[in-house]
């Protein structure tokens, strides 16, 4: 913990010690910033990265205190970051590398980027060595991807695409009575063909999990396949290493002729009458002719590669992602509070989603009910959004808490969980996501809101 004593001052910084902890603190009020000073011997390369509550956007910031005629306890910034890059959906989260010119005593500062605090601004700083040639030192994928506990995404530039993808698929839907035994895609690694313009694209069948790299800036790679008239496909992306902005994979398929049969371009006129155009992770089509295509992988600029991974295969109807709209609840003994959910219904799944939620504490219940849906504005022109947007429908659970539910000390972990329905029959029970939930006393909880509590769970 980072303790009591202030140490908002380069003079009053907590010491890490040679072989610095992780650090838990909070930005408790607005202007906060936190020091914190260790040792390092010259030539030494250490990361720092925060992990964050969601209502906080952290700053990290390296200093040598290095002193002056006028302040001997002056600090001279070394170093700056509040984000790898600031991109919607990416993490906010801060991570710093520096190597050491000299050795000495050195300062990190932790802060809200624009000077933001609360008691709900909480963080844990991790200092970690790093080793020459290691081209990535971060504790994983999972230290991108926010604090959201979502145990399955659909469509995101940075979901997994594997050989056992369409076994995974097929688990999230009521298999058919005579369901086909699912196989592994086979893998095809396109920087593995000699580069050769003139050659016609390589032949692929479905399903296919191409792998390559756009590189240098300005390659296309190209592969065909056969579509036979109501065939239904589907064209997933991943990028592995860099993402949006600096890695935008653009998929186009054309004909013979070719004629543009579809792209990963979702294009849609915005409120001041404008056409928005965005590139997606996941695409399906059905085609209305039989015949031989091309598909096209590129960067849509002529600046950017890198590595990628695009899932060509049938489409199958599944239980898509389940949003929930909260990581956490303090209920309040003796009323309700609700938790909406949005399931997603994807490649023309049309059957029902059941949602269960299990080890609820001691006195809290929780029943599915209905709300007036909010009035909303005329639809704008959303293009052709049943290739790039999947239908969802929502649901809504109210937990409601008995006056004499005894309190509980510590966050209660609470498990949501779906099953999908078709066809009279069941499929099998998914977790979806891990909800923290804590009873308080009614005394303890704001008034205005009636659920909100001191003791908040970030």
């Amino acid at each position: 913990m980072e303790g009591d004593e202030p140490h908002e001052m380069p003079k009053e910084a907590v010491e890490l010690g040679a072989d610095p902890p992780v650090v838990h603190g909070t930005i408790s009020a607005k202007g906060e910033v936190d020091y914190y000073s260790f040792e390092a011997s010259k030539g030494k390369t250490l990361g720092f990265e925060v992990f964050s509550s969601p209502s906080m956007d952290p700053a990290l910031a390296l200093f040598r205190l290095i002193g002056s005629w006028f302040n001997p306890d002056r600090a001279k910034r070394l170093a700056f970051n509040d984000e790898p890059i600031a991109y919607p959906e990416l993490s906010k989260e801060a991570i710093l590398t520096y190597r050491f010119e000299t050795s000495g005593r050195y300062l990190v500062r932790v802060s809200g980027f624009l000077g933001e605090g609360g008691l709900d601004h909480q963080y844990l700083l991790r200092t970690i060595p790093v080793t020459s040639g290691a081209t990535s030192w971060r504790s994983g994928r999972a230290a991108t991807q926010g604090s959201d506990l979502d145990m399955w995404e659909e469509r995101t530039w940075t979901r997994l695409l594997r050989r056992d993808r369409m076994k995974i698929l097929r688990s999230r839907r009521v298999a058919p009575e005579a369901a086909p035994d699912p196989v592994d895609i086979p893998v095809i690694d396109l920087d593995a063909e000699p580069a050769d313009t003139s050659a016609r694209p390589r032949r692929v069948d479905l399903p296919s999990l191409l792998i390559g790299t756009i590189d240098p800036p300005g390659d296309i790679d190209l592969v065909s396949f056969f579509a036979e008239i109501g065939d239904k496909i589907a064209l997933e992306v991943e990028t592995p290493n860099q993402t949006l902005p600096l890695f935008n994979p653009y998929l186009r398929i054309y004909d013979d002729q070719g004629v543009e049969v579809l792209t990963n371009v979702h294009s849609t006129l915005n409120g001041n009458n404008e056409i928005s155009k965005q590139i997606q992770p996941k695409t399906i089509h059905s085609f209305p002719r039989a015949g031989r295509f091309t598909l096209e992988i590129r960067d849509i600029t002529s600046t950017y590669g890198d590595a990628y991974r695009v899932l060509l295969r049938p489409q199958i109807p599944h239980m898509g992602q389940i949003h929930v709209d909260a990581g956490h609840l303090n209920l309040v003994a003796g009323r309700a509070s609700k938790l909406s959910l949005t399931t997603d219904q994807e490649e023309g799944f049309e059957g029902y989603v059941i949602m269960t939620v299990e080890g609820l504490p001691e006195g809290v219940k929780a029943h599915t009910a209905t709300e007036v849906e909010p009035d909303r504005p005329p639809a704008m022109n959303r293009g052709r959004q049943e290739r790039y947007v999947s239908k969802s429908r929502k649901a809504t659970f109210v937990f409601v808490v008995e006056e004499d539910a005894p309190t509980t000390r510590t966050p209660v972990t609470t498990r949501i969980l779906a099953r999908p329905v078709g066809e009279g029959r069941l499929g099998a029970e998914i977790p979806v996501k891990d909800l923290l939930i804590m009873v308080v006393n009614p005394t303890e909880a704001v008034p205005e809101s009636g659920i909100k509590v001191a003791r908040t769970l970030e």
